[in-house]
């Protein structure tokens, strides 16, 4: 029977949480991915539950002979006790910086008419994969540096625990919604225990270090890996010596006899020569430890945010034609383009990382600087800068509150926004503006007709302040 023919049984494993839909499997069956959701008396908890098959036997186990019952028994034991020693690893690093949270596990014996087993149900945060992303977009420098201090961060505690992780890679980096990127799935690392290299050969090829094939390695075979991860986010999502995003066994033959790898074609030089040490042939040549490359990440981070800190002190973004025109003044939702020389101009950046900028200073509480890259942002045609500085004036963030100015981008945004999704969330703000006292006595109704929108669209949160044909009003 496959894990999907269990889920009845699996819905009431862990408290109140119902299982919604599966969202992930792993090769040849034996693990799937779920996405389970809680009511609480105002909104709604998201987790998923993560289900690995730990051993499978065919027939019945009634009608086994006791010989292979008992041997059935300690082969069950063993593995349960791994795995268990996994989760504990798990739980031991919970709360460590830049590490996937277990939240609770489960281990559930079941039967069928053809078999009989155990499976490991594992309960986590619910985030969205960096291998999933990079399908979709191009990463700026900022963001691929953002990525490599972090998961530096995260290797930094796994490898003061004798913890090496094994196998690197964007499909096992998570993102929250706070833009922090997380180390997840340690199915296949190990404690080093007492002897300091490991000797047996884990790993997804294409990432894996030269000497993981050799059978004796430490913990640079992290770093090495991260390194690749960081070549591949800044070569357009190909690995070294690809020429497409898919890795052929020429490709990893050529890294592994240590021919010298190409720069990557996105990466400044100073983060090329930062990535290209880390995954250095020879392991001598590489960083010796996390913090180390760390340092080197966060140095070049510093740069970075220096030289955009001394554009902004020049002015540079408020010279942009777009925004001194009073069209922009008088409706700052206006869609307005500059002209081709503007993105030329000394010190700005392309328009994706207008967003990702104000975010670092949104997280630093630094909302006045977040404003202007947002404003930037909307220069530039960025409709995701357009809805975060809409939500700026909503709030009152880094400038005045002013609602209308929010409304009039939020409406703007929805003009040509063709994602559900993103669609319901504007709507759901508009809705709020209103509720929130905007347009007097007509507000009322306005909060509705937008909280219905939102609602019919599968917001939850509108969902909520819309029920059975009229708004709730919260208690306070």
């Amino acid at each position: 029977m496959s894990i999907d023919a269990r889920l009845q049984t699996y819905g009431k494993v862990f408290e109140n949480w119902g299982i919604r839909e599966k969202i992930g499997q792993g090769s040849g069956g034996k693990s799937a991915v779920f996405l389970l959701k809680r009511k609480n008396l105002t909104y709604e908890e998201t987790c998923v539950m993560k289900v690995v098959n730990i051993i499978e036997q065919r027939g019945s186990y009634n009608e086994t002979a006791s010989s292979l019952r008992r041997d059935y028994e300690e082969v069950k034991r063993q593995l349960c006790n791994a795995a268990e020693n996994e989760v504990s690893l798990m739980y031991e690093l919970r709360g460590s910086g830049n590490i996937v949270n277990y939240l609770d596990y489960h281990f559930e014996e079941w039967e069928d008419r053809i078999s009989f087993g155990v499976d490991l149900l594992i309960r986590m945060d619910y985030l969205s994969s960096l291998g999933n992303l990079i399908r979709t977009r191009t990463l700026s420098e900022n963001e691929i540096l953002r990525i490599g201090r972090d998961i530096s961060n995260a290797l930094m505690n796994c490898h003061a625990r004798n913890i090496i992780h094994r196998d690197i890679k964007p499909d096992n980096i998570f993102y929250d919604q706070y833009g922090a990127y997380l180390l997840g799935d340690f199915g296949i690392s190990r404690m080093l225990e007492n002897s300091k290299r490991a000797e047996t050969r884990t790993g997804t090829e294409p990432y894996a270090a030269p000497e993981q094939f050799a059978g004796g390695y430490d913990e640079r075979v992290d770093i090495y890996s991260l390194g690749l991860t960081l070549y591949q986010l800044a070569n357009e999502n190909r690995l070294p010596f690809a020429d497409s995003e898919f890795v052929k066994p020429g490709d990893i033959q050529r890294r592994l006899t240590g021919e010298d790898l190409p720069k990557p074609q996105k990466a400044g030089e100073a983060l090329s020569r930062i990535i290209k040490r880390a995954c250095a042939f020879r392991r001598e040549d590489r960083y010796r430890t996390a913090s180390e490359l760390k340092a080197a990440l966060e140095a070049l981070e510093t740069r970075e945010e220096e030289r955009e800190e001394r554009a902004v002190q020049r002015g540079s973004y408020d010279t942009i034609p777009a925004l001194q025109s009073e069209g922009f003044k008088k409706n700052p939702g206006a869609e307005v383009r500059p002209e081709p020389k503007t993105r030329e101009m000394p010190g700005t950046e392309p328009e994706a990382d207008c967003v990702a900028l104000a975010r670092e200073y949104q997280e630093k509480g630094d909302f006045e600087k977040a404003v202007l890259w947002l404003k930037k942002g909307v220069a530039l045609g960025n409709r995701e800068a357009m809805y975060e500085l809409a939500l700026s004036y909503k709030d009152g963030k880094g400038v005045p509150k002013e609602d209308e100015v929010a409304l009039n981008l939020l409406l703007n945004y929805l003009g040509k926004e063709t994602d559900e999704w993103k669609s319901a969330l504007a709507k759901f703000r508009i809705g709020q503006i209103y509720e929130n006292g905007y347009g007097g006595k007509k507000g009322r109704k306005e909060a509705e007709r937008w909280f219905q929108e939102s609602a019919g669209q599968g917001n939850p949160y509108a969902m909520k302040k819309f029920r059975n044909g009229k708004l709730v009003k919260e208690k306070p």
